[in-house]
């Protein structure tokens, strides 16, 4: 088993929900459901070989996947920012710097989460 596997369901067992992500082609849920390591497989949809421009030698090049999987990814953060401000409830989550107050309200979330967050890789 791999250790992101162990990790999922360790964090299964211990009753937190997971969401897993592929981006290979053909790999469908690849079993992580079945398993019981996902509660839900999202698959970014990126052909076989991550790349969307055949070459006449047989290669391929323009990787789609990064689009693929950011796009999926800010679905997913909109949906559950979304869920969150239609029950009342505040969406601890970055805003954009450049926007009035941005830089502001980083800081408050920083403060508040402070023993929980990782800055600069340590």
């Amino acid at each position: 088993m791999s250790a992101r596997a162990a990790v999922a369901r360790e964090e299964v067992h211990a009753g937190g929900k997971r969401l897993a992500g592929l981006a290979d082609a053909g790999l469908a849920d690849a079993g992580l459901a079945d398993a019981g390591l996902a509660d839900a497989v999202l698959d970014d949809g990126a052909p076989a070989g991550d790349a969307v421009l055949p070459l006449p030698d047989g290669g391929a090049l323009c990787g789609i996947s990064t689009l693929t999987s950011s796009l999926l990814v800010q679905t997913v953060v909109a949906e559950a920012v979304a869920l969150l401000l239609a029950e009342g409830h505040d969406a601890p989550v970055y805003v954009s710097a450049d926007l009035p107050g941005g830089h502001e309200r980083n800081a408050l979330l920083e403060a508040r989460f402070s023993g929980r967050l990782h800055g600069g890789g340590h």
